[in-house]
């Protein structure tokens, strides 16, 4: 009996467990995010994105939009759980070995973590690795680009973060920019 009422809870948290994530990830728009990373720089050859989990609707869309114009950008993805540990070192594991020019940070709740956020920013910084987000709070830190879920896009760059790492970013009519400087 204990052993069923172990299953029950089990299942009954795994199934809460994805449908979180699920509802995490219907907010964002995969397309128009991936399009305004390509078009912003042309440097960016491979993208890394980390995130704590994703559905399989949304990676098999990343794997379709890899092709899709405005250019070609391989993508690399990370599914951590909640464990620091981990997403640091897949931040690691998309840097040293996939080479990633750049990394997005796929919105979540566990990256929204003021520990997570620190130690990310300053990894990034020391790599010398552009981090684009979605979430308030990491431009503070060190992220260069925070792009906004706004019709038309909004985009604001931490000018100072641009300039140590001197990353050029292309004007387009599909996105606006707004520099920040701290």
């Amino acid at each position: 009996m204990r052993l069923r009422n172990l299953s029950i809870c089990i299942l009954a948290f795994t199934i809460l467990t994805v449908n979180q994530i699920n509802s995490q990830n219907k907010n964002i728009p995969v397309d128009k995010v991936i399009k305004t990373i390509k078009q912003l720089n042309f440097v960016i050859i491979t993208l890394g994105i980390l995130s704590d989990g994703l559905p399989d609707n949304v990676i098999n869309r990343l794997a379709q939009l890899q092709t899709a114009p405005p250019r070609s950008m391989r993508i690399y993805v990370t599914q951590s759980k909640l464990i620091a540990g981990d997403i640091f070192n897949d931040f690691t594991v998309l840097v040293n070995e996939k080479q990633c020019n750049a990394i997005f940070v796929w919105p979540s709740e566990a990256m929204s973590d003021p520990f997570i956020i620190k130690n990310i920013c300053k990894m990034s910084k020391l790599k010398k690795i552009p981090l684009i987000v979605m979430q308030e709070g990491w431009l503070e830190n060190g992220a260069l680009i925070y792009i906004k879920n706004t019709e038309p896009v909004e985009i604001v760059v931490n000018e100072q973060v641009r300039q140590v790492l001197n990353f050029p970013i292309n004007e387009s009519p599909d996105y606006i920019i707004t520099k920040q400087t701290q």
